[in-house]
């Protein structure tokens, strides 16, 4: 007997069809899908996570891809939340315009809120620490190193900064005077290599654009 009645026998029949389309299946992840779909809306994990009922960690995993299997029924509390539906979200494909990079750093971002739900300022340091381990340990270890006295020609911090001005101005920016900051990376307390760096934060005339363009 069907416990759930025609709520469980709809999801089974488009949980059903997504299976018998393996190109799809095997195009994204549910993190990277999740990762699209907040990029798409214009929001945030910790908003996400409250709409969802779910708790804000747990999001945060599987966004970022830890938890390789959440589940049918938490990704559809995720997407009612996100305010999208399972059609829309299993037809989600990565955003052309934009390098996984480029989607890392803009999640990082997005994600960055106070108690008020406002956007925070952000180095590219910060950034840098907050971006999946994946994306960021290889980085540093090819730039070879980050931050002043790292000995780096090219700090992987000018990455990020790079993967931002792609964005447009759906990411504001100011200065911060870093004299005698440090910032913690990977672990590591690492010291500003400039003076004065630049400080990020999600424009908010813009939110819910990217690269200057209304979607």
């Amino acid at each position: 007997m069907d416990q759930d009645g025609p709520y469980h026998s709809g999801r089974s029949r488009l949980a059903s069809r997504w299976r018998s389309n393996p190109i799809e299946e095997i195009r994204l992840t549910p993190a990277q899908r999740i990762r699209s779909l907040l990029a798409l809306k214009g929001l945030n994990v910790v908003d996400l996570a409250k709409a969802a009922g779910l708790d804000r960690q747990a999001v945060w995993k599987i966004v970022r891809g830890e938890t390789a299997n959440p589940g049918l029924v938490t990704i559809e509390r995720i997407v009612e939340a996100a305010g999208s539906t399972m059609l829309e979200f299993y037809a989600l494909k990565e955003p052309s315009a934009m390098t996984p990079l480029q989607q890392e750093v803009l999640q990082v971002v997005q994600d960055a809120v106070d108690t008020n739900g406002s956007h925070a300022w952000l180095t590219a340091h910060q950034i840098l620490n907050r971006l999946p381990a994946a994306t960021r340990d290889p980085l540093i270890k090819k730039r070879g190193g980050v931050g002043l006295g790292s000995g780096a020609s090219f700090s992987p911090t000018r990455d990020v900064g790079i993967a931002i001005e792609g964005l447009g101005d759906v990411i504001e920016r100011t200065v911060l005077d870093a004299r005698g900051a440090t910032f913690e990376v990977a672990g590591q307390s690492v010291p500003a290599g400039f003076p004065f760096i630049a400080l990020y934060r999600m424009n908010k005339d813009r939110h819910g654009t990217q690269g200057g363009e209304s979607r």
